[in-house]
């Protein structure tokens, strides 16, 4: 995958990982628990003679585990989640860490641990994305989280809230947060936000005149579904939980196709990560061009 680390369904080599000194550290529950995996990563890397630079290489290894599960959702939504990490330190006997990442995710429309299948040339594709996307995601830099705070890129603050509306149950706040994830790579102010990232978003992805309107509404469609939850509003009908769903499925590909939009095109890139007025004049070329 990358930097040593490799995902694998290998049986074979999964109980070779299961060594009785691997059982005995983990505990039979955890061992147990990783035996029943349809996948795992594995490597060896080298690291530290101390304790803190030993967790931060686990720690690293689960943040790039991590970005590589984002890479994945690129390609097709998922509820693929990343489990307990665990490092032993050859030469020190009886050295075993574990950690684990707090978030967990779910697909689209709320439901959770759903079983995905990915074929080899998806993965090759994910792969290939999370190469690419080195220098972009603030995930596969271990702890050190830049987030939506200054320096960041458009990008980095976009999969930020990424990583938070993919982690959220709630439908309308997942929602919202999809919403937050359009705002952060094509808003530039707070004037008419919800006009303006829907117009945005369905010209830059929309190719033909109905597809752009049908897009537009989908995005409206989005912050109306956010905005009666947000405000206080409660699910009444059976009927208004399935359109949230319906809603939360769109919103997760309409980000899904910008995002991998922008990844593939050095142009946009370059784009994305200018200031507020080089942005603003890419969508007026964009709209009026």
């Amino acid at each position: 995958m990358w930097n040593g680390l490799y995902v694998s369904n290998n049986t074979a080599r999964k109980r070779a990982i299961l060594a009785p000194d691997f059982i005995h550290a983990a505990g039979q529950l955890e061992a147990g628990y990783l035996d029943l995996s349809e996948a795992y990563l594995y490597g060896s890397l080298e690291t530290g003679t101390q304790r803190t630079d030993q967790m931060e290489t686990l720690n690293s290894c689960l943040a790039m585990g991590q970005g590589f599960i984002t890479s994945l959702w690129l390609i097709k939504d998922s509820s693929v989640n990343l489990d307990t990490g665990f490092l032993i330190v050859q030469g020190q006997p009886g050295e075993f860490h574990s950690n684990r990442r707090a978030v967990h995710f779910g697909a689209a429309n709320g439901d959770d641990d759903v079983p995905q299948e990915f074929t080899r040339d998806e993965l090759k594709a994910a792969g290939s994305y999370f190469a690419q996307r080195m220098d972009e995601a603030e995930h596969i830099k271990g702890d050190e989280q830049i987030g939506p705070f200054k320096g960041s890129t458009r990008l980095q603050r976009a999969l930020y809230w990424l990583e938070a509306a993919r982690g959220q149950a709630h439908l309308p706040v997942r929602i919202a947060l999809y919403c937050t994830c359009l705002e952060t790579m094509l808003s530039t102010d707070t004037f008419e936000v919800t006009h303006k990232v829907a117009e945005r978003t369905a010209v830059f992805l929309g190719t033909t005149l109905e597809e752009k309107l049908e897009i537009f509404g989908q995005v409206k469609e989005a912050y109306n579904g956010r905005s009666s939850s947000i405000h206080g509003d409660v699910l009444r009908h059976k009927s208004t939980s399935e359109n949230l769903r319906s809603i939360s499925v769109q919103s997760d590909e309409l980000v899904r196709r910008a995002m991998r939009k922008v990844l593939e095109n050095d142009d946009l890139k370059r784009t994305f990560a200018a200031d507020k007025e080089q942005v603003d004049a890419y969508f007026a070329q964009l709209i009026f061009g």
